[in-house]
């Protein structure tokens, strides 16, 4: 089952009035939204003084969640992206994707092609990284596994995140999909990694933040 959850600052009364499939549910102004905007957003990304103003000023919280059966489809992540639009058009500041670690202002929306793959899954897929591996966050938006290659060298990290990035990418652009035992490579040239599937934590299913399809782990082979 896929599941995208966003939540979208605003100055709202009521929930607006929007042909979604979404369930919306109006709060009231949430200062963690505010924390959780500033860690999330690109710290290369120039913010608008006014935009971020706005930000810290909202007054409500509208939460959008949508649950779905559709494997490696975008349709509901095109959903997701034109209720991010038509929410900033009504007056929303800002949108964080729950389920991707993702944040958006109206600045970073303006001129995007919502029915581009690749823009689909920078909107709502992130790529981590700690001590031990890199792994991608999001990729219920298109009901797929999430991906995680763990890495045990500084050689080995540049590969890790290249891999990671890349798989999840060709899995929603190109609708790549791996087997348990096959192999992968980044690039011709690129060192080669394993397949292999784990399922998610057992006693999680009702946890909404837990990809119910698992994690493709990617083991390094050199």
């Amino acid at each position: 089952m896929g599941r995208i959850i966003l939540t979208i600052a605003g100055s709202w009364h009521k929930a607006p009035s929007i042909a979604t499939p979404f369930s919306l549910e109006l709060g009231p102004a949430d200062p963690q939204f505010v924390d959780d905007f500033r860690a999330l957003v690109d710290a290369s990304e120039s913010m608008d003084p006014a935009e971020l103003r706005a930000i810290e000023g909202h007054s409500s919280v509208l939460t959008a969640d949508l649950a779905f059966e559709s494997r490696g489809a975008h349709k509901s992540a095109r959903e997701g992206a034109r209720l991010i639009q038509a929410l900033f058009a009504d007056g929303g500041q800002a949108a964080i994707v729950q389920t991707g670690f993702k944040a958006h202002s109206p600045g970073t929306f303006r001129g995007l092609a919502l029915t581009d793959p690749s823009v689909l899954f920078h909107l709502f897929v992130e790529v981590l990284g700690d001590d031990d591996g890199i792994m991608s966050e999001g990729m219920t938006a298109f009901d797929l596994p999430d991906v995680y290659v763990p890495y045990q060298s500084e050689r080995e990290f540049a590969a890790a995140q290249a891999a990671a990035f890349g798989l999840a990418a060709r899995m929603v652009c190109d609708r790549y999909r791996p087997s348990a035992g096959g192999v992968y490579r980044n690039s011709e040239s690129a060192p080669l990694f394993a397949f292999a599937h784990r399922p998610p934590p057992a006693g999680t299913e009702a946890d909404p933040f837990t990809n119910p399809r698992g994690t493709w782990v990617l083991e390094y082979r050199g």
